[in-house]
């Protein structure tokens, strides 16, 4: 259920990580099935269509994003509401709230939102960070952002046409 309130793409970035987290296959589907997002890619075994993902692909683009293995961090917790943020320091009241020893155990890709943790195979355990708290999973690295990335031609062709657009625009 999306919060109310929520401006309509605020509501829809909610719903596209609810959806992808509880129930990632049923989510890709309907991705690829709509019909009106460009070409599929292939991503952890689903098909994700690349209007999805193409805004989260730029937005990561021309970043120094270096190989790293994932660790656990601190975080705190809300002993009310269960509500749980990083902790990097911040004050917080130990009454309200319980600093929580490597509590902050994953994080998702800014692309796809496939978990990178500590647990499971290398490619979960790996990925690309530029500051140890945004990451970008090994897949999306290699298909996107590497330097001979393997859709580098559909991500240089969307951009010209972005390009065109906005002079278009103007």
């Amino acid at each position: 259920m999306v919060p109310p309130g929520l401006p309509g793409e605020l509501a829809f970035r909610f719903v596209a990580v609810a959806c992808t987290w509880y129930d990632g296959s049923m989510w890709k589907r309907r991705r690829r099935e709509d019909g009106h997002g460009g070409p599929t890619i292939p991503l952890h075994g689903g098909e994700w269509q690349w209007a999805h993902l193409r805004d989260e692909v730029q937005r990561c683009l021309g970043r120094p994003w270096r190989r790293q293995e994932w660790w656990p961090r601190d975080a705190v917790v809300n002993r009310v509401s269960g509500s749980m943020r990083e902790y990097l320091g911040q004050r917080y009241d130990p009454e309200r709230a319980e600093l929580i020893r490597g509590g902050w155990d994953h994080d998702h890709c800014e692309i796809c939102t496939h978990k990178i943790w500590d647990r499971g195979e290398e490619e979960d355990r790996f990925g690309y960070t530029t500051d140890g708290r945004e990451w970008v999973c090994t897949e999306c690295y290699r298909k996107f952002l590497a330097p001979d990335a393997e859709y580098g031609e559909l991500i240089a062709a969307w951009q010209s046409q972005q390009r065109h657009e906005d002079a278009g625009s103007h």
